[in-house]
């Protein structure tokens, strides 16, 4: 005879197993449909495949179109904290703490860029009565010693930094990103990125490169990170950014 609690037991198995499956499409969904920086793939390269989940090319070279950004400079901390901190900074800045172009009050919400830290830090995060910037990807970290610089891309809408709203924390600074050549390498994993993992992907693009004979402009690389910590690690894309010359 089956029992109501070996029938409960099988619906929230079910229900748990739905969700499991869901989980990856909302979370892949969800970013997919975001706006972010333009490129045209110039060159691509197979490298080693290190699972099922990577389709995409190891490593690619990338032509970037110019774009803004709202960034902070974290210094004298660990990846994991400057990240963190300056991610809270910047979308303090697009949920609103900001000033509407052409109004010495009303603040401007500019749409988020993705991903975010945690659940938690979009439940916590307070902006303010400015313009909501719309949400974009990713969350891009420029490396150069121990000093991070964070930063969201803003949405196409705005053509230059004078049509974004003006921030009212004075450590958030509005700039455009000139069009640059850039070779990236793209992986799958963790949520919260690590210095080792970091060093150890930039080694191999470096080691790449000059195999195809390719210079590099600068060695101090850009991290971008497409996905919430929460997403599924199998579809959270990260790509490892170096400038290279013409």
């Amino acid at each position: 005879m089956v029992t109501s609690t070996a029938i409960a037991a099988t619906v929230g198995g079910l229900a748990v197993g739905l969700v499991g499956i869901a989980w990856p499409v909302v979370s892949w969904r969800a970013v997919a449909t975001l706006e972010k920086p333009k490129y045209v793939v110039v060159k691509a390269y197979s490298g080693k495949k290190r699972s099922f989940y990577d389709r995409e090319p190891a490593i690619t070279i990338r032509q970037y179109a110019p774009y803004l950004v709202a960034e902070v400079t974290a210094e004298g901390r660990n990846m994991r904290e400057a990240i963190s901190d300056g991610f809270r900074q910047v979308a303090n800045y697009i949920f609103g703490n900001n000033i509407a172009k052409g109004s010495e009050e009303t603040s401007e919400k500019v749409a988020m860029t993705s991903p975010v830290t945690s659940e938690e830090d979009f439940r916590s995060m307070k902006g303010g009565s400015g313009e909501k910037i719309a949400m974009t990807s990713p969350v891009s970290t420029d490396m150069d010693g121990a000093k991070y610089i964070v930063s969201f891309a803003m949405p196409t809408k705005y053509k230059t930094t004078e049509d974004l709203p003006a921030p009212k924390n004075p450590n958030v600074r509005l700039r455009e990103v000139p069009g640059a050549k850039m070779a990236a390498i793209s992986w799958r994993g963790g949520p919260r990125p690590e210095e080792r993992v970091v060093e150890a992907k930039k080694q191999e693009l470096l080691m790449a490169l000059k195999e195809a004979g390719i210079e590099v402009e600068d060695c101090s690389p850009k991290l971008m990170q497409y996905y919430p910590p929460f997403a599924p690690r199998f579809i959270r894309l990260q790509d490892l950014l170096l400038p290279v010359k013409e």
